[in-house]
């Protein structure tokens, strides 16, 4: 990545102890915004940076998100199931290493008879004349291979993912006593190190501290049965894979509910892993994320438009060490429900931001499904592929917003803060994170946040 000469270390102390009340995203009219006006161009010299529960929970929002009001995997925002806490035991590995090898072939000599018996004076001190060889503990080999027990404790790192769910919906088991909720079952037949489950008509519990769940078909390929059968989603903050060993992400349906497909853990027959080239970036880079289902809206008075989401994910609450958080820097971190190629630019974007000592991110919002204000065009935010970026906030409880900080028709900042909000836009539309770049010179609509979005074809900063 390019660097800036810009040094953190020098930035003002001031503080924003009150953040003021921000606005919603309006985007302009057209997606071909129009230059800075006045002359007033980047400055790219001033430098940025120092260095459902698993189905009732689908909303795209969390820690106080409005992004739109929308319901994921039919339930309302912020439902709960009830909480369970499992008992936490894992099975640990037994087995040990078979005894192997044998010891090489040797000859045993006889020792040569004398011919004396030691009773004479002249025998004293000599060996003792005898007919067969002495007996001093040597191992009889001779012709033989003699088998040496080199047993030794396998002393090999269980896999903690065997211990995902443990006790609970997904987790192994041997028998139902290994299941700690109520309605257990315990299957074994074609499970990988069995199952804990139960039955279900469409959604599943929830537990704290676990991978939430789904209700799949038991009827669907690969897995056997008949009826509504409870597993966990795919956890890939958890696992490499999502799954424990013995399962796959697979994109499976809803009991009673096919239109919704959740990516999930099932039996591994072979046929490989669901998850999509994107996701596999994100879980190369260690971005947290779960797996979601597009809402499929429409936007207000266009019942002819439908916000489709490709690839949806939720990704957050915290990403390299940065907390995301939804308008106020008291609002507790929430997880973004967006795109997987929107959570692959936030990503980018955050890299370098924990590089310059940045730990929180205040935003506006993602997903929302609407038009682009006086058109009859889906907005990129109804695409899932825009966020609004209100401020930034230090560990030393420094918070820089676009409305407070920000240099209207300045071209070259003077402030600390003014430089590194500028210079924030300026290295990402340098590297091409994103494809629309639109911040309060574009417009007063933008005055207190900078909209990014990927646009096709789009190249713009505004």
């Amino acid at each position: 990545m390019t660097r800036h000469s810009y040094s953190l270390s020098a930035r003002s102390a001031f503080t924003v102890l009150a953040l003021p009340a921000l606005l919603a995203c309006s985007e302009s009219s057209e997606l071909d915004p129009q230059p800075f006006q006045g002359g007033a161009a980047m400055d790219t010299s001033s430098g940025f940076g120092t260095s459902d529960t698993s189905d009732a929970l689908a909303a795209d929002v969390e820690g106080g998100q409005q992004d739109g009001n929308v319901s994921v995997d039919g339930a309302p925002i912020g439902v709960e199931d009830a909480a369970f806490v499992p008992d936490g035991d894992s099975l640990g590995d037994t087995s040990r290493v078979d005894d192997v090898g044998a010891n090489d072939e040797f000859d045993a000599e006889l020792p040569e008879d004398t011919g004396v018996d030691g009773s004479e004076l002249d025998d004293l001190g000599s060996a003792p004349d005898v007919d067969e060889p002495v007996d001093v503990g040597t191992p009889d080999a001779v012709g033989q291979d003699v088998a040496v027990d080199t047993t030794v404790p396998d002393t090999t790192p269980e896999d903690p993912t065997l211990g995902l769910n443990a006790g609970f919906i997904g987790g192994l088991c041997g028998d139902v006593s290994e299941c700690d909720f109520a309605g257990a079952v315990c299957l074994t037949a074609g499970f990988p190190d069995g199952l804990c489950t139960q039955a279900c008509d469409k959604f599943c519990p929830d537990a704290p501290g676990m991978a939430t769940t789904f209700c799949i078909d038991a009827g669907t390929a690969p897995v056997p049965g008949a009826g509504g059968l409870c597993t966990m989603r795919c956890d890939f903050d958890s696992s490499p894979t999502g799954c424990r060993p013995g399962y796959v992400c697979s994109l499976m349906p809803r009991h009673n509910d096919p239109a919704t497909k959740v990516l999930a853990c099932v039996p591994d027959n072979g046929q490989g892993s669901d998850v999509s080239e994107c996701q596999q970036a994100l879980i190369d880079m260690g971005v947290p994320f779960e797996a979601a289902a597009s809402p499929n809206d429409h936007p207000e008075g266009h019942p002819e438009l439908i916000c489709v989401i490709k690839d949806p994910i939720r990704i957050g609450p915290t990403i390299f060490g940065v907390d995301y958080r939804y308008d106020k820097i008291t609002n507790a971190p929430g997880k973004m429900f967006v795109a997987c190629d929107l959570a692959l630019a936030i990503a980018t974007m955050t890299a370098e931001l924990a590089v310059d000592e940045v730990t929180d991110v205040l935003h506006l919002g993602t997903y929302n499904c609407r038009v682009i204000a006086g058109t009859s065009k889906i907005s990129q935010h109804g695409l899932a592929t825009a966020i609004d970026i209100a401020g930034v906030g230090f560990g030393d409880q420094t918070v820089w917003t676009v409305l407070g900080q920000w240099e209207d028709g300045v071209a070259s900042p003077v402030t600390t803060a003014g430089k590194f909000l500028r210079g924030l836009v300026q290295w990402l539309y340098d590297e091409d994170v994103f494809n629309v770049l639109l911040t309060p010179e574009y417009n007063a609509a933008h005055d207190n946040h900078f909209h990014l979005d990927l646009t096709p074809g789009a190249n713009t900063l505004n």
